[in-house]
């Protein structure tokens, strides 16, 4: 059985959003955010199509097996794609060396 509080959260947390910025976000109250990510509660699909506005995403990508949804940029889906083979600690240690180059690059 799909679990839409399980993949919403999945989709927040990789978002690096808070409940409170996605509730606002899709006009929900936070309470009812967590109350659907816990399995307490079933949104409406009127509910769970605000939500997949805050991931920029269609219903049918909601639903679909998909776990990454092409942005348009060939660079950024090159990245995704090379990343999607690393381990957890690999992308963990990527993102914190690109966070530094980042930051470099905004020193300059």
């Amino acid at each position: 059985m799909y679990n839409i509080g399980k993949r919403l959260r999945e989709l927040r947390t990789a978002a690096q959003l808070t409940q409170e910025q996605t509730a606002m976000t899709a006009n929900i109250t936070p309470a009812f955010l967590g109350q659907i990510e816990r399995g307490e509660k079933n949104p409406t699909v009127v509910t769970v199509e605000k939500l997949c506005g805050v991931f920029r995403m269609s219903l049918s990508e909601f639903f679909s097996d998909c776990k990454y949804r092409s942005t348009g940029d060939v660079q950024i889906d090159k990245i995704v794609a090379l990343l999607s083979h690393c381990s957890e600690d690999e992308k963990s240690e990527i993102l914190r060396l690109l966070r530094s180059v980042l930051r470099f690059r905004s020193i300059e």
